[in-house]
């Protein structure tokens, strides 16, 4: 028997992921012409046009041929994958506390946190080199990671998160036995995949 609300909600559905299939594509173009332009000869970069015949892999060649290209590349990547790790770690547990357990001057250490983020980026720039300086990190792995592994804006992010997470789980846990770096580990980390695969995504392209 033809059922015509789900033949009119399948219809909305195909129109939807039409749509979000094209703009997938048109955000696409960028890449796809800084890949075509890199293979590019050096005097075709500017034009627009492009002569497939004409196409080369020397730029790549230069580049890893006459500078360190895959050791930088290997330090960003080294970079990347340990901020992502801290800061995945460090946000959401500093997050965690400041959801579900009670301290002395919470709510002050809370905003505290939160006070932070009116602080400019910039104008920490001057004062972070200086330190890493004073420390000799400069030219470090060291200098590089640490300074960013926690973000004032994923802790709270991370703490709205969590507060939405039924007490009575953790509650159940508690009353199991499990400790409370058992119930983080255990049950608020896997609860959490969507944040801190959100979280994750912007730190390692950033």
């Amino acid at each position: 028997m033809w059922d015509r609300k789900n033949t009119y909600g399948i219809g909305v559905k195909m129109i939807f992921y039409s749509i979000c299939i094209l703009w997938a594509l048109v955000t696409l173009i960028p890449y796809l012409i800084a890949v075509i332009t890199s293979l590019k000869p050096v005097e075709d970069v500017t034009k627009f046009s492009i002569d497939f015949n004409k196409l080369t892999f020397d730029s790549y060649r230069y580049i890893t041929h006459e500078f360190p290209f895959l050791r930088w590349l290997f330090n960003s990547f080294v970079v990347a994958v340990a901020v992502t790790a801290g800061n995945i770690l460090f946000n959401s547990m500093a997050a965690y506390a400041l959801a579900r357990l009670d301290f002395s001057f919470k709510k002050v250490v809370f905003y505290v946190i939160i006070g932070t983020m009116m602080i400019p980026g910039q104008v920490l720039l001057i004062p972070i080199y200086l330190i890493l300086n004073r420390l000799g990190w400069i030219d470090s792995y060291k200098g590089l990671i640490i300074p960013w592994l926690v973000s004032a804006f994923y802790i709270f992010f991370m703490r709205q998160y969590f507060l939405t997470i039924p007490k009575d789980l953790e509650e159940a846990a508690l009353i199991d036995g499990l400790s409370r770096f058992g119930i983080f580990f255990k049950i608020f980390l896997p609860l959490s995949l969507p944040a801190l695969a959100t979280q994750s995504n912007i730190y390692f392209c950033w």
